[in-house]
């Protein structure tokens, strides 16, 4: 009689994940975990056991792209699920990401405070793998490209839920920092270009975003209280 052995089953390689709508994720994971079923009761029963020395290949594959979809949705919900409607980059290089969220901002142009943090969370796939990677920006003042300091927000490795050296098809959760400089006066209207680049300054993503600089939170709360003092 075979004795019953334990073999860990090998991952099929990752797959391209197109363009993410909230929506038909849901639906991809009912139906996945659907199929994984047991046809006695339909609860999920996934097995690791292998008989004869052969592993239960469709109830593995089926577990696999089932997990898959479940990180790829709770990374998305992770960023609570809002979307900013960002563009494909025009002058840079690098595919559009999983889902941006800039920070108060769903429908741009966006309007950034001066002199505080824009907050952008970004879901991408790691293209390959990679030891390290680099932010950088880029604002167009009409066709004027003028690059955008980050300081150490630049590095983006150390601003990802995980951390780097990262795997080819890893789902990566990312929060960028932008502070609104003082040389951005109030009323600039600028399209900037967002992308990350590896340690060989190969594209990862890229996008494209219009921004309208407003003024300081601060200062428009003293302008409000000045209006009503004089009223």
């Amino acid at each position: 009689m075979n004795k019953l052995s334990r073999q860990r089953p090998e991952l099929p390689p990752p797959q391209e994940i197109p363009c993410v709508n909230l929506r038909a994720l849901k639906t991809m994971l009912i139906t996945a975990s659907c199929s994984c079923g047991s046809r006695h009761g339909g609860v999920s029963q996934p097995s690791m056991y292998t008989f004869n020395g052969r592993a239960p290949e469709n109830t593995v594959y089926q577990t696999v792209n089932m997990l898959r979809v479940v990180v790829l949705l709770a990374a998305i919900l992770t960023v609570r699920a809002q979307t900013t409607a960002v563009n494909r980059c025009t002058v840079f290089s690098g595919a559009l990401p999983l889902n941006v969220y800039i920070e108060g901002c769903e429908t741009p142009p966006c309007r950034l405070p001066q002199l505080q943090d824009a907050v952008i969370d970004i879901v991408f796939r790691a293209p390959r793998p990679m030891q390290s990677m680099t932010t950088l920006a880029t604002a167009f003042l009409g066709i004027l490209p003028v690059p955008y300091p980050l300081g150490d927000n630049a590095v983006t490795c150390n601003f990802i839920q995980s951390s780097c050296p990262v795997r080819e098809g890893e789902i990566l959760t990312y929060q960028l920092k932008m502070f609104i400089e003082s040389f951005m006066p109030v009323g600039t209207s600028a399209s900037v270009e967002f992308r990350i680049v590896d340690q060989n300054n190969s594209a990862v993503m890229c996008i494209r975003v219009p921004i309208q600089v407003v003024a300081p939170v601060s200062s428009r709360s003293n302008s409000t209280a000045t209006l009503q003092g004089k009223i």
